[in-house]
């Protein structure tokens, strides 16, 4: 998969995990195959069995379908699995995932407006399945999969659901919520136009950038810099629209400004970021200008991911580098990432806790062969867990003592090392200026 579809090895891992656990995919003596199910969908070309399979063991697809008797877009899709299905998406990535399919199933399309609508495919399809109604806000409990209310997906596509927020204290998290929170809120402010383009300031400069608001005649609305040094630096000119009405359309749109600021602030890259971009028009006309589209509703869940794992300069260029509506997977898988070799780091050292007090000091071999017997299909790489030991390992982390050839144990306690790196977060970030536009 890496090879033929040009993937990352973790984003091959990551669709192969998904298509075994939703049953388009096994394992036998340790070789992928096909299930007889998917064997008669390619001989036949009949997608029906595999949307029921994904209706069966995925949240949200068949009642997605039944939400869609009346036209939506995406951002009301994702705010209703929040508010009936308790499905707590920060972006819209997972509702496109589940577009995709019952679009290429042939059960949605989207209408003149640009909104997702059903078929006459997509509503026979509801007639032959029975779909979860509504939960109950008041009587819902976490957890709870009585019958069909939760399946069994969960962490199968929507990755990271079932898993604990990190916990970066009540300010932290605090601070996160306000600024999501303005975003949203000052986006249909029509009438403020001001208050959203300091929302996004402060929201890019949440995401790690220098965000300056300027505003004004001539002049683009954000100007953002990732202050990397050298070809790794670039400079955004972000232009906001807000509107009060449902969704922002191209008519609101001068793009000949936008190509204007973009020249004028020596800008790499041009964006646009309004309440709920729609349109099939808006989108053609953003990618004629080479301008990316981010929704107000995407940027708020883009603070909101970064708070739980937060990414580097370099990972978020690729939202400004799209032209036309910006597509947050690769940001996602990214995150899934950074967040798999977190796992990986808490595995190694709780091996070497158990084992080498009774082994002595464990070599990455070893505690490989020590993963493989616990889970042999979430199996890292060799490179992985050597790379792994050696950031353990590194006087600044300081949470393991040893080297590759005579292998590893403990340097100190985990709350030592969470102490170590608490001290070095605040040394990096301490400073000294005190004007808070700067």
């Amino acid at each position: 998969m890496a090879d033929h579809f040009s993937l990352t090895a973790s984003a091959a891992r990551l669709r192969l995990s998904f298509l075994k656990k939703v049953g388009f995919l096994s394992v036998d003596s340790g070789v992928w195959v096909l299930p007889e199910s998917t064997k008669r969908w390619l001989l036949d070309d009949d997608t029906t069995p595999l949307v029921a399979r994904l209706h069966h063991r995925v949240q949200f697809v068949g009642e997605m379908l039944k939400s869609l008797e009346q036209p939506m877009t995406t951002a009301d899709l994702r705010r209703l699995a929040g508010e009936q299905y308790f499905m707590g998406w920060e972006t819209n990535t997972q509702i496109d995932n589940r577009r995709g399919w019952l679009q290429s199933a042939g059960l949605i399309r989207r209408d003149s407006d640009g909104l997702l609508c059903l078929t006459d495919d997509g509503s026979g399809f509801l007639d032959r399945v029975v779909v979860q109604p509504a939960l109950d806000r008041q009587n819902h409990k976490p957890g709870d999969t009585d019958g069909n209310k939760l399946r069994d997906l969960g962490a199968v596509l929507d990755r990271g659901e079932s898993e604990p927020r990190q916990d970066l204290g009540a300010a932290s998290l605090d601070r996160t919520t306000q600024i999501a929170r303005e975003v949203n809120s000052a986006a249909t402010d029509s009438k403020n136009p001001t208050r959203f383009e300091r929302a996004l300031r402060d929201a890019f400069r949440y995401l790690g950038f220098a965000a300056e608001h300027l505003g004004g005649s001539g002049q683009t609305d954000v100007l953002v810099d990732a202050r990397s040094g050298g070809d790794a630096s670039y400079r955004v000119a972000i232009d906001a629209k807000t509107t009060s009405a449902s969704s922002l359309q191209d008519h609101q749109v001068d793009w000949d400004t936008l190509t204007e600021h973009q020249r004028k602030h020596a800008a790499d890259y041009s964006m646009l970021v309004g309440p709920n971009p729609a349109g099939g028009r808006l989108m053609e006309r953003a990618q004629q200008h080479n301008v990316a589209v981010l929704s107000a509703e995407a940027l708020a869940g883009l603070c909101e991911l970064h708070s739980a794992r937060p990414l580097g300069l370099a990972d978020y260029r690729i939202i400004f580098v799209q032209s036309g509506e910006v597509d947050l997977s690769e940001i996602e898988e990214r995150t899934e990432e950074a967040n798999r070799l977190v796992a990986l780091a808490k595995r190694l050292i709780d091996a070497i806790a158990d084992l080498a007090q009774a082994l002595g000091p464990l070599t990455a071999n070893q505690l490989r062969l020590t993963m493989y017997h616990q889970d042999s299909e979430d199996l890292p790489t060799q490179a992985e867990v050597e790379t792994t030991l050696a950031a353990l390992a590194n006087p600044l982390v300081g949470a393991i003592v040893g080297d590759p050839h005579t292998g590893y144990v403990l340097a100190c306690s985990p709350i030592v090392t969470a102490s170590r790196l608490g001290i070095l977060g605040s040394t990096l970030t301490h400073h000294t200026d005190s004007d808070p536009d700067n």
